[in-house]
């Protein structure tokens, strides 16, 4: 009986713990309107989007941060690698080491970098553009939501030493979500560019990196209420990835770090209640590796199917504070990703790349499809 006694404590405990967290969101969302009295034009019951941009928007934006950063991320450091590495950085040549920098098909396929300042150096000029979409699924009664985020990118770059490119890039992204707890929606769309760079510090590590800015637009709604407001986006991300060869297999340990900061504008919503400029920003760490094997088609042509595993590790901070703690997403993840770069010539090239991550997260889940290509001209 005294067990019984126990276990029905402790049950109607858990029960008044997630009475009180209810009662305290449905407190938040009804606030605006009870601050403009019973009868003013806020009065409406509905009008729950800026509590929802308390809650909802807290995570919901730290949480596209994530998948934008990792996006882009994995693009760039794609695209340097198969500059500084050679148009194929996974060919092996008949020293054990990848060809590098810009060389002419014969010498991607022999003499490594025994004389690097000898290489050829045309091209000195790329172009790449990669598109990405990702899934996300967040199963949580408060910060839960559904959705894709599409990211794209165009650039174009230059050889300005033997070892180095500097380039430009444009870039956009929308995202669209459907929202648990507000029954509402949450439309983002995001357009900008900036400048990368990447350097070969000996002949198999490369180092990369990304600053950049974008305008944002956001449109957020619930069933009785609709707001929209501007804001503004700084990314700056960095990698250092090694290319290792064994016969005819790829080994490319990596890792990298990324910052995303997002400034919202104030808005007043369809309602009449307002809504103050907020902060959001999220730090991602990565370490992992990717494995593949190359396969030679001739012709200075080649495919590579590849698998690779990365952990990762996230801090976030928000001007609308730790609503409820307990609802943020556990700061560590792993990915597993797979994929296929092609070698379509000596100057094209073409990747495709799965992912699904949230193994280390029982709550949130994604799915990434990307697709990137690059000419050297």
């Amino acid at each position: 009986m005294d067990n019984l006694r126990g276990t029905a404590k402790r049950w109607s405990t858990g029960l008044m713990a997630s009475a009180v967290a209810a009662l305290a969101v449905l407190v938040l969302s009804m606030a605006p309107a009870c601050a403009q009295g019973a009868g003013g034009k806020g009065s409406n019951t509905g009008t729950i989007v800026p509590a929802a941009l308390s809650v909802e928007r807290r995570y919901l934006v730290e949480q596209m941060q994530s998948q934008y950063s990792l996006a882009i991320g994995s693009a760039l450091r794609g695209h340097i690698g198969s500059l500084l590495a050679g148009a194929n950085p996974f060919a092996v040549s008949s020293a054990g080491s990848p060809a590098f920098a810009y060389a002419q098909p014969e010498q991607k396929q022999s003499g490594g970098l025994a004389a690097f300042a000898a290489v050829d150096a045309t091209p000195k000029w790329s172009t790449w553009a990669d598109l990405n979409a990702t899934w996300a699924d967040r199963n949580d009664p408060i910060a839960g939501n559904q959705g894709w985020l599409e990211t794209g990118s165009i650039a174009a770059d230059y050889r300005i030493v033997d070892r180095g490119v500097i380039g430009i890039i444009g870039s956009f992204a929308h995202g669209d979500y459907n929202t648990t707890f507000s029954a509402g929606t949450y439309k983002s769309w995001a357009y900008g560019g900036g400048v990368y760079g990447g350097y070969a510090l000996t002949d198999v590590i490369i180092v990369d990196g990304l600053a950049q800015w974008q305008a944002l637009d956001n449109d957020v709604s619930t069933p009785t209420a609709t707001g929209s407001y501007g804001g503004s986006r700084v990314q700056l991300a960095a990698h250092i990835t090694a290319y290792l060869t064994h016969d005819v297999f790829s080994i490319r340990p990596a890792a990298g770090i990324s910052y995303t900061h997002d400034d919202y504008d104030a808005y007043v919503d369809s309602a009449g209640a307002a809504t103050a400029a907020q902060w959001s920003e999220t730090t991602t760490g990565t370490v992992g590796v990717e494995v593949g094997r190359v396969f030679d088609l001739g012709s200075g042509r080649s495919i590579e199917p590849w698998l690779g595993v990365t952990a990762l590790l996230e801090s976030t901070k928000s001007s609308s504070g730790a609503v409820f703690p307990n609802r943020e997403l556990a700061p560590f993840d792993v990915l597993v990703s797979g994929g296929l770069r092609t070698l379509l010539s000596a100057r094209l090239s073409f990747t495709l790349k799965a992912e699904v991550g949230g193994l280390a997260r029982g709550d949130y889940s994604t799915v990434l499809a990307d697709g990137t290509f690059a000419l050297e001209f």
